[in-house]
């Protein structure tokens, strides 16, 4: 997969403040997945980037999709730009690689807020329905 993009942690953590009130989820990193329950808030997750705020992320192109270069990113709004339609997990979101690890070392962060919406609307309505049960 090309690189299509660089950036630091920190800005990933930074580009995720601006997607307030948002659920995500992460797949293949480990240090992540294991520090995290998923899906989780983006603050939460921007925490746990801001703890390597200097690694390096590059941002892949996956086969299937055409993104344009962007090269080092500096401006948090610009990750935007290389966020990507994840259809095997339902939202958008990136497709990863730290930079100080080998070339499979891929990873992806996607945006879960629609599920986690759908799911705490299912689980409203099955309380509400218990609750009719108990009546």
């Amino acid at each position: 997969m090309k690189t299509v993009a660089t950036f630091k942690a920190s800005l990933l953590a930074s580009w995720l403040r601006t997607k307030k009130k948002t659920w995500w989820l992460v797949d293949g990193d480990a240090r992540l997945e294991e520090s995290l329950a998923f899906p989780c808030e983006a603050e939460e997750l921007a925490k746990q980037l801001e703890l390597t705020p200097n690694r390096i992320a590059k941002a892949i192109q996956p086969t299937a999709n055409e993104i344009a270069e962007l090269g080092t990113v500096e401006d948090a709004k610009d990750i935007e730009k290389v966020a990507v339609d994840i259809d095997t997990y339902g939202g958008r979101g990136l497709y990863l690689c730290w930079d100080d690890m080998t070339e499979d070392c891929e990873w992806l962060i996607v945006d879960k807020t629609d599920y986690v919406n759908e799911n705490l609307q299912d689980e409203d309505l099955a309380a509400s329905e218990d609750g009719d049960a108990t009546r």
